[in-house]
């Protein structure tokens, strides 16, 4: 008997999660998913942001603001953009901080401000590196 509950359970969960690719918002997700699979990155954010803007309610929002902000930072998107990134994952932990994907958008998020203090960080030494090299030619 709870062999079959749970066989049903299951059946019942792929069920609605397949009902979510069926609506069109699902397909627009799906589409961009494919988009970003394919290494189509700007394709991808621009359709990830089309899923936000029109359905600004949807649960599928959620997934897309995520997915934005990871396309956005991911290491082979040539248009890479840390620092947008960091804000569409501040913006995903602002709106759904209870997500699923909150503690992996933390973990980007951290990262991606690691990042940000680093080059801040190497672009004080290159300018202390300069002064000291005109103080240098000065003697």
């Amino acid at each position: 008997m709870n062999l079959s509950r749970a066989l049903a359970a299951l059946c019942a969960m792929l069920l609605l999660s397949s009902c979510a690719a069926l609506t069109p918002t699902g397909r627009e997700l799906r589409e961009a998913d494919g988009q970003f699979q394919d290494r189509k990155y700007g394709d991808a954010a621009a359709s990830y942001r089309r899923v936000i803007r029109e359905n600004s309610s949807s649960t599928s929002t959620a997934e897309a603001r995520f997915n934005l902000a990871r396309t956005l930072a991911w290491h082979d998107n040539p248009q890479r953009d840390y620092a947008a990134a960091f804000l569409e994952f501040d913006e995903f932990l602002r709106l759904y901080p209870d997500h699923a994907l909150a503690p992996e958008a933390r973990n980007w998020r951290l990262v991606l401000k690691t990042v940000d203090d680093l080059k801040k960080s190497l672009d004080q030494l290159k300018k202390l590196d300069i002064k000291h090299e005109e103080r240098r030619k000065r003697r």
